[in-house]
């Protein structure tokens, strides 16, 4: 579907020229549900491992886990999220858990929850059981997969890992009440102070990259109230956001000398190249340059 926002009405049209050999949207629909969406996890699997040029840190990946929600065509179901506050009408949302690649900005891995059952811990632990990642990487998350049983599985499988916990004065984490000499087992810290304000210093990286999902490639749009088609937009957004970083990290961009900062390609830019050349509307050497 190109990984855009537009109708799926007009998406096919941008296919179909004559509009009496155009196939019907519930005809397009029945196809697409002959489709498992798991199937796209599979491929981008295929396409990320077919590349062996990726950045580490002294070997390492820095691979990290974290969670989004998503709002999707309302019906009633398991998706539904009844807010108390009466303001605020009810909707639907899907939580996803992906697993992102810090150096290299892709997606390894991720999974669809609904919103009233987070288990970020879950998926987390399905993904080390049943992802394919570098055995060489370092898992990193914040407090909310501060949890016993997890830090068990991550172990048990000889991971390396970094979690972010709650402070020992707090009621319910892992160091509550820890005692030290010091009162404290933060020792060494280090800080950048910048005046600028740029994106790169005011963005998280995973933040940054859900967005660049949701609102560039459209995830806040989809073609069908159907559960299982959302799961597939939902897949092949993250594999054509895949597609779309792996073809930025590889093109070289002429740097002027004497520059103070280097040139980065505009990721809505590129993504629009990107869309034209799988149309074929743009050869290879104009979406290079």
């Amino acid at each position: 579907m190109i990984f855009s926002n537009y109708s799926t009405l007009s998406k096919m049209s941008q296919f179909f020229l004559d509009i009496e050999d155009m196939p019907t949207h519930f005809a397009l629909c029945q196809r697409r549900k002959l489709l498992n969406p798991d199937i796209f996890k599979r491929i981008n699997r295929l396409f990320l491992y077919s590349f062996d040029n990726y950045v580490t840190i002294n070997g390492y990946h820095i691979l990290a886990q974290d969670g989004s929600d998503i709002n999707i065509p309302f019906i009633d179901g398991d998706t539904k999220i009844t807010n108390n506050d009466l303001v605020i009408p009810p909707c639907c949302r899907y939580h996803i858990n992906a697993l992102y690649d810090c150096l290299n900005h892709t997606f390894l891995d991720w999974r669809i929850d609904t919103a009233q059952k987070k288990q970020e811990n879950d998926a987390l632990i399905n993904i080390i059981y049943h992802s394919d990642y570098p055995q060489n990487t370092v898992f990193t998350a914040d407090r909310g997969y501060e949890n016993y049983n997890l830090i068990a599985h991550i172990i048990d499988n000889n991971l390396k890992f970094v979690i972010l916990v709650k402070d020992i004065n707090t009621k319910t984490g892992i160091m509550t009440n820890i005692q030290t000499p010091d009162g404290t087992f933060d020792i060494n810290a280090t800080r950048i102070l910048t005046r600028l304000q740029t994106k790169e210093v005011k963005t998280d990286k995973k933040k940054d990259a859900f967005n660049k999902v949701k609102n560039t490639l459209g995830m806040i749009y989809f073609h069908a109230i159907n559960r299982v088609l959302i799961q597939q937009d939902t897949n092949t957004t993250f594999l054509m956001y895949n597609v779309s970083e792996v073809m930025i990290n590889n093109i070289e961009i002429n740097q002027k000398q004497n520059r103070r900062y280097r040139y980065k390609a505009n990721f809505a830019n590129a993504v629009t190249n990107i869309r034209l050349y799988l149309r074929n509307l743009l050869n290879e050497k104009n979406l290079i340059s």
